[in-house]
């Protein structure tokens, strides 16, 4: 019994469960009514749970791809519907739906390979005839699309969507009024037929008959809950700023349609026309990241950066668009402006030229067309252009306005001072003209009449902030500085934080020495110009002049932040790094530039100063070289090339670039400067001394005039006088290079011991400064006293572990006498300077003297590559070949140097082994 009671309970309860599972032909049924309904989310929720039973209910899918194409979900329909194909729907009806899914899908050929079979009925033939219809017209197959619409409207007559179908084929054809009588017809036949309200609606809002478009969009919403009317409702009321409708349809469309493009679309649209940059900024850049092909966000998105003056930006995106839709004359006029902007005036020239010639009264086209023409000096066919708009808009003071403009950049000043001044009359409310008017007048120091015109433009708009503004410049520009004052003070009570108000009020507290006053002005502007370049270039340049470079760098860095596609805040900050003595954070803050603005000559300049800080020479020389192409007539430019020639030992392009530079500029100190010293260590005297002259008028307290001199003298015998010039500049400009001219004049005139105490007076004073200790080392090692030698070069190595030059030279000394350290110094020193050819020497002979050949060779044969001349190396070259046994190849290599002519700095050593080598033969 008890078995009996415990299997019955077990088929209760398996029953229980039974009782309480919905099957997935329950969860077909309930998203059915959902559907007849209208109710979307929930239709979709009860479908998927019938394909969670079962994922092979061919009712599910089928019903899955007529929801998604009623919302608008294209790729998911098709899917579904091949799916629901796949497991036994049949083509009767699948493919009336798969049709349209595949022309939304731009699958236009996928089509027409659907073909209906006997066991369709008429309406469902001429439905899908119709659909091929509209592949064959996107295919551009007119006249099959015309036949297969024919073929349609044989078959059943009574099937609205063919005459949707045959009203777009009139469309095509420009013929409005027959594909309006079409859609009716299809609304004749059901008046519920959302398509056909869906397409009438496109055609009113086509022919700018707005409001009928309204009301067909609506019409089509009430005929079926479907997404596309409702979409196009909702963009249709942002054009006619019916703000608070269109965010209705927005949110309901947002319910049904999470993080679709096509619905942040329209609220872009919407922020878009309700100023909310932004936001809508956000939303285009959204729809790109999930549809790279949604082609008008590009050219939204362009838009937006150009208002914001972010050029660059908008460059990219309406280039982007105009590739896709060159014929779209708004993306033209853009595109143009940014030409203008660029002073690519033919550019803008050929962008406008055919808008013009479709619209040929185009007013902007014309006005941007005349701006081209000017730039490109063709004043004449300029001025032609402004005055047809101003026949075009006679009553136009910003027509007006544009012509006396053009007049005034044409030359014909006298004429264009009076159509400003008619401009004025005809509208006294605006403001183009009397800035115009103000500003040249001021151009051409016509100090009263501007004055004149400034009076009247602020006494007529007396809370106009640029009208006071104008006021003030045109009283400085009488030094009416008083009056000035106050009309920049009032413009800045009308618009606090004004750039132009403030920015002159902060030059006239820097006259005055009120630093603190300039500062906080600059503040105000900041506060409410978020990122205003100009300003920012005004503090740092304050902030620099009282030694404040952390926060020089902090401006720096927000400027950055504000304005990230700009060069000129980057390169700012890039060269106060490299002032400060930190080239590797100067580099670091180029970063993109290199890549992105590679030519510019901004960012040439200062990577090639900071190549020529760290020491690159030959790559400084190819980047300031491409910077003398971009910039020939540009004295620093030949400057800095000519340091780049310095390093790498090319005297003769030294001098030639460095006389390019004072030619370009001849009072450009730094360049006569170096120019002088080129002169000198070329031998040529005469002429340096002539260059010494001009600078001795130009800057006679110039430090570096006063040491050439000392070095002429120097050079022409005349210790004496030499040692007292730089004995005299050391008093005045203490520091190592001065220090070491007069220890070395000292030594020369053999007074070794007063040159060595000089240094070391330094020294005690100084106890960190590295290359004094160097100089004393040197100094030592002159008077054979080693040990007080490597006594210097260990304490520069205790105050910087990167001094390769300290290490090298421990090595050396340290040859003979402690081979193992002097290998272990040789080793560092390589690790610092690799490229170093002093170094790589003296870790070769090391390595020579230790037996190491194999490593050796591998180390001298990039040297040489280097410097294949190099005394040193060669010499060091033919030891190893004899090392190797090799003694004719260390011959050969030794009789080419010596026959090369050249000055051998080792010539004893290379003689004595070259005659030990003969005498081996």
């Amino acid at each position: 019994m008890r078995s009996l009671w415990m299997l019955l309970i077990v088929v209760i309860l398996s029953g229980c469960d039974r009782f309480g599972e919905v099957s997935d032909a329950e969860y077909v049924s309930r998203a059915q009514n959902y559907l007849d309904n209208g109710e979307m989310s929930a239709a979709s929720i009860e479908l998927k749970n019938a394909l969670s039973q079962n994922p092979n209910n061919p009712q599910a899918r089928w019903l899955l791809g007529k929801l998604y194409l009623d919302i608008g979900y294209a790729v998911g329909a098709e899917k579904e519907l091949g799916r629901a194909r796949a497991l036994g729907m049949s083509d009767q009806a699948v493919f009336p739906f798969l049709a349209k899914a595949l022309l939304a899908n731009n699958k236009y050929q996928e089509v027409l390979e659907l073909v209906p079979t006997g066991s369709f009925s008429v309406s469902e033939r001429a439905d899908l005839l119709a659909s091929r219809g509209s592949a064959y017209l996107e295919l551009k197959q007119t006249d099959k699309a015309e036949q297969s619409v024919e073929l349609a409207l044989m078959t059943d007559p009574n099937t609205p969507s063919v005459y949707v179908v045959k009203a777009a084929i009139m469309a095509a054809k420009r013929d409005v009024e027959s594909a309006r009588e079409m859609l009716n017809k299809a609304l004749a036949i059901d008046d519920r037929f959302a398509p056909a309200w869906i397409y009438l609606g496109d055609l009113q809002a086509f022919e700018g008959k707005l409001d009928d478009a309204l009301n067909s969009y609506t019409r089509a919403i009430e005929a079926k809950k479907s997404n596309t009317p409702l979409l196009k409702r909702a963009i249709l009321l942002v054009k006619l700023k019916k703000f608070e409708l269109a965010q209705s349809d927005i949110d309901v469309l947002k319910k049904r349609l999470a993080n679709n493009p096509q619905v942040n679309y329209a609220q872009a649209l919407l922020y878009l026309v309700q100023l909310k940059y932004q936001q809508a900024q956000e939303l285009f850049e959204q729809i790109l990241s999930a549809d790279p092909n949604f082609q008008s966000a590009y050219y939204f998105l362009g838009a937006i950066h150009y208002q914001q003056n972010r050029i660059d930006q908008a460059a990219t995106n309406l280039s982007r668009y105009y590739a896709y839709q060159p014929n779209f004359a708004p993306v033209r006029k853009l595109l143009a402006l940014i030409a203008l902007k660029e002073k690519n005036y033919q550019q803008a020239h050929e962008l406008v030229s055919p808008i013009l010639g479709v619209m040929p009264d185009d007013v902007l086209s014309m006005n941007i067309l005349a701006n081209a023409l000017l730039g490109q000096g063709k004043a004449d066919e300029a001025i032609a252009l402004l005055k047809r708009v101003n026949e075009i808009e006679p009553d136009s003071a910003s027509a007006r306005t544009r012509l006396g403009i053009g007049l005034l950049k044409s030359g014909d000043r006298e004429t264009g001072y009076e159509i400003l001044e008619q401009a004025i009359k005809l509208a006294p409310e605006l403001q183009q003209a009397d800035i115009a008017l103000i500003l040249s007048y001021l151009q051409d120091q016509l100090w009263d009449k501007a004055l004149g015109v400034a009076k009247s433009f602020a006494d007529r708009q007396p809370e106009n902030a640029i009208a006071q503004s104008l006021l003030g410049i045109a009283y400085s520009s009488k030094k009416m500085l008083s009056e000035a004052e106050q009309a920049f003070e009032k413009a800045r009570q009308i618009e606090p934080g004004d750039p132009t108000a403030c920015s002159n009020l902060a030059s006239f507290a820097m006259q005055r020495g009120d630093r603190e006053r300039a500062r906080v002005l600059y503040g105000e502007i900041l506060a409410t110009h978020h990122g205003h370049m100009p300003t920012m270039v005004k503090l740092v340049a304050l902030e620099e002049e009282q030694g404040n470079v952390d926060e020089v760098i902090a401006i720096l860095n927000r400027a950055i932040d504000a304005n990230p596609q700009l060069v000129l805040p980057k390169v700012l900050l890039a060269q106060t790094y490299l002032r400060t003595g930190n080239p590797d954070r100067a580099r670091s803050v180029l970063g993109d530039l290199l890549g992105e603005h590679h030519d510019n000559p901004a960012v040439l300049a200062i990577q090639g100063e900071i190549q020529l800080v760290l020491r690159e020479f030959s790559d400084a020389r190819l980047t300031l070289q491409r910077l003398t192409v971009a910039l020939p007539n540009n004295a620093q430019a030949h400057y800095l090339l000519g340091l780049a020639y310095a390093g790498l030992n090319d005297l003769e392009s030294l001098q030639a670039e460095l006389e390019k530079s004072v030619k370009l500029a001849p009072d450009l100190v730094l360049a006569r400067l170096a120019l002088t010293k080129a002169l000198l260590a070329t031998g040529h005297s005469e002429q340096a001394a002539e260059q010494l002259a001009v600078l001795k008028e130009q800057a006679p307290e110039n430090p570096g005039v006063i040491a050439l001199e000392g070095s002429l003298l120097a050079g022409s015998g005349d210790e004496q006088r030499a040692l007292a010039t730089f004995e005299k500049l050391f008093e005045t400009n203490p520091n190592t290079s001065n220090l070491v001219s007069v220890s070395r004049l000292q030594w020369r005139k053999g007074d070794k011991e007063k040159s060595i105490a000089t240094i070391k007076q330094w020294i005690e004073k100084h106890p960190e400064d590295t290359s004094a200790r160097l100089e004393l080392a040197n100094a030592y090692l002159g008077l054979q006293q080693k040990s007080e030698a490597i006594e210097q070069y260990e304490a520069i190595l205790s105050l910087s572990e990167s001094s390769w030059i300290a290490y090298n030279n421990l090595a050396w000394n340290l040859r003979h006498s402690d081979p193992k350290l002097a290998l272990d110094y040789a080793e560092k020193a390589y690790e610092i300077a690799p490229t170093s050819n002093v170094v790589l020497d003296t870790l070769v002979a090391l390595l020579l003297d230790q037996g190491e050949l194999r490593r050796a060779g591998r180390l001298l044969l990039p040297g040489l590559e280097r410097d294949p001349g190099n005394p040193s190396l060669v010499f060091h070259q033919a030891k190893l070949f004899e090392a190797e046994g090799n003694p004719d190849s260390a011959r050969k290599v030794l009789e080419a140097l010596v026959i090369d002519g050249q000055p051998l700095p080792n010539r004893p050593q290379v003689e004595e082994m070259l005659a030990r080598l003969k005498g081996q033969k």
